[in-house]
């Protein structure tokens, strides 16, 4: 009786903090929305200023409200406005981000040029920042629908074959009210170019409304079964895919051809995978050092894990590789240096190396509720996993991997297989002899 009092005296107080802080998080971004929209108007004459202000100041709560509200709803209802609702609030977001970082910069050089004769005035220097953040966010909006392929090399000596195994790893696909099925069609066009002889995916393929917020459901379904690899496709879950209750979910996996390994292993003829849940907070994570007591470590050992923040207890546990996804790399700036302050420069993004370990952390193949991508790409990282005698410095690699420019511009596939589904890796001899000769750029294992 004591423990469940304490427990639910845990469970008031979480949600009590977790309230406080929507309600900073709303008070802060309407205030900012506000003073964006009261800048922009003062660049008017009179009597428009008003009308100016005050549709933009309702537009600018709209946005900043309904962002809070998506991210926070409980209910499973979605309208079909509700998509477009979630792109252009997500897009007012962008722009008063950038609206008021470059009001600050103009408002800083409004004090050092005021007494300068012939000097811009401050509402020149407002409209100025309106128009600036206008282009930056289109140019968001742009590069958010472009999924670039990223080649990783590495070399295992635990490979148990001569020519490479290539692995695509995916995460955050957030597939729901901001991610377009014409998105999710161009991602496994690109995943089939690069001929994999696995296909892995770390959390959040679903949006926080899970698959209640999916315009389409078996168009969707339809369209990830079409992802080719030898060794099949595998995932684990990401905080966002459990948000809403969904007794749907994992017969949304199975149609999609999705194995779930969540708190378990499983083993391919050629590598260990161990999948870890993204589910933190519920204690349905098991122990790693427990999952690794079944792993053959004999092969190469892949840990699938959603957040980087495991990365240092799967060194710990001996794993060779660690996948990650979760942070977004920020998505755009500037949180991509908030998220760097939090998560480390590897931590992040990118690849790193802890120990003998080492770890691809993605920026995500989708994105999340703002439609905009600065200093950040949607990816689909090909790793080629490669036969290798030694553990060595990690290096960065000077050269893609054969075909990998052309499949990002949709002119050739990447590599050259012979059969997708064949028994071996589907490469040619010419492709194997070529790899052998630059093993001068490999990262190791």
């Amino acid at each position: 009786m004591k423990y469940t009092s304490v427990a639910k005296r845990f469970k008031f107080y979480q949600e009590r903090y977790q309230k406080t802080l929507w309600g900073v998080e709303l008070g802060g971004s309407a205030a900012a929305a506000i003073y964006s929209s009261l800048r922009v108007a003062w660049a008017f004459p009179r009597p428009a200023e008003y009308i100016v202000g005050a549709l933009v100041c309702a537009f600018a709560l709209f946005g900043v409200g309904f962002q809070t509200y998506t991210r926070h709803r409980d209910d499973h209802s979605f309208h079909p406005m509700y998509r477009r609702a979630v792109i252009a609030s997500g897009l007012y977001v962008a722009f008063m981000t950038y609206h008021f970082c470059a009001l600050v910069v103009c408002d800083l050089l409004c004090l050092f040029l005021h007494r300068v004769p012939g000097a811009p005035k401050r509402d020149a220097f407002s409209m100025a920042a309106a128009v600036a953040a206008l282009l930056i966010v289109a140019y968001g909006y742009w590069r958010v629908h472009q999924i670039r392929i990223i080649p990783v090399r590495l070399r295992c000596s635990k490979l148990n074959r001569r020519f490479p195994y290539r692995i695509v790893h995916l995460s955050d696909l957030h597939i729901g009210a901001a991610i377009s099925e014409k998105h999710v069609r161009e991602m496994v066009r690109k995943v089939n170019l690069c001929h994999p002889d696995l296909i892995v995916i770390t959390g959040d393929i679903l949006n926080h409304g899970g698959t209640y917020e999916v315009p389409d459901l078996k168009k969707i379904e339809a369209i990830l079964t079409g992802m080719r690899a030898k060794d099949g496709v595998y995932g684990v879950l990401g905080n966002h895919d459990t948000e809403t209750p969904d007794p749907n979910l994992y017969r949304f996996f199975r149609k999609c051809g999705i194995r779930m390994i969540d708190n378990r292993v499983v083993e391919t003829d050629t590598v260990s995978l161990v999948g870890r849940t993204g589910i933190i907070v519920s204690g349905g994570r098991v122990s790693l050092r427990r999952l690794m007591e079944h792993v053959n470590r004999r092969k190469p050992v892949i840990v699938l894990d959603h957040d980087p923040k495991g990365i240092r207890e799967a060194s710990e546990c001996g794993a060779d590789l660690v996948l990650c996804g979760h942070t977004h790399a920020g998505q755009f700036f500037p949180c991509t240096v908030f998220t760097h302050m939090i998560y480390g420069k590897t931590g992040s993004h990118g690849v790193g190396q802890l120990g003998k370990t080492v770890s691809v952390v993605s920026a995500g193949t989708g994105y999340f509720q703002t439609p905009v991508r600065i200093g950040t790409d949607n990816e689909i990282i090909c790793i080629d996993l490669e036969n290798g005698s030694d553990i060595g410095e990690l290096r960065p690699v000077d050269e893609q991997p054969h075909g990998i420019q052309d499949a990002e511009n949709g002119d050739a596939d990447v590599g050259e297989h012979r059969r997708p589904h064949s028994g071996d890796s589907g490469r040619s001899e010419h492709e194997d002899q070529r790899l052998d000769r630059e093993s001068e750029d490999d990262v190791f294992l």
